[in-house]
């Protein structure tokens, strides 16, 4: 499992912390759980599900209106 990923940008270390890795309904496993760590704090997020080549409806993709 990749436990961490730290990238080097412009002198500055950003953390990505991966953790309760789950196997899907694809049988991909997945980390439930990031903490992403910058010298500016950290954000945790959490997972509840994923979900693996689930159609998407192209309106998706659409521009906003313009108002």
């Amino acid at each position: 499992y990749v436990d961490q990923l730290s990238i080097n940008n412009a002198g500055q270390t950003i953390t990505v912390k991966y953790s309760n890795y789950k196997k899907t309904d694809f049988g991909n496993l997945m980390p439930f759980k990031e903490q992403i760590i910058s010298p500016e704090g950290s954000v945790d997020i959490t997972f509840s599900k994923v979900e693996i080549n689930k159609p998407v409806d192209p309106s998706f993709f659409d521009e906003p209106k313009k108002q």
